[in-house]
């Protein structure tokens, strides 16, 4: 029983544990790099701007909050609400996308419940979405209006 249970529940649970904390910390990595990265663009770019001021030309760079960069998606949406909205989404669609693969990986790897066990997993998954997203709209909007007044 002891062995039934090291080889069906903690195996599988603490490699996905060890897999998604890998990728947590790439994911902090990554985004210590790109803060470094942007540190270092700013200095360059204020004694760029210092010896363009000099030369009567400037280019104007876009720096979000902290210093850094926005990215990809970021650079093509407005600032502010927009920006965040685009944000949220992107998150949201990215947790969506890992809970399924975690949902299909340990139904066919661990489980093999019977049933409409995936079909479950996916409406559930995007009612939960459905839920929390406006949600979290409402209470940060809350938020940013009580701290601006």
């Amino acid at each position: 029983m002891a062995t039934e249970l090291i080889s069906q529940d903690v195996v599988p649970i603490g490699t996905g544990y060890v897999i998604l904390m890998g990728v947590l910390a790439a994911g902090l990595r990554v985004q210590r790099r790109d803060a470094i990265r942007a540190r270092a663009q700013e200095a360059e770019g204020t004694a760029e701007s210092s010896e363009a001021a000099d030369a009567g030309t400037g280019a104007a760079r876009e720096v979000g909050p902290g210093g850094r960069t926005p990215g990809v998606v970021a650079r093509r949406v407005p600032a502010r609400w927009p920006r965040f909205a685009v944000q949220v989404c992107a998150t949201a669609l990215g947790g969506y996308v890992l809970l399924m693969a975690v949902d299909v990986l340990y139904y066919y790897g661990v489980a093999r419940v019977a049933g409409q066990f995936i079909e479950s997993a996916f409406t559930g998954g995007l009612l939960l979405i459905g839920i929390t997203l406006p949600l979290f709209g409402a209470a940060s909007w809350l938020y940013f209006r009580w701290r601006h007044s």
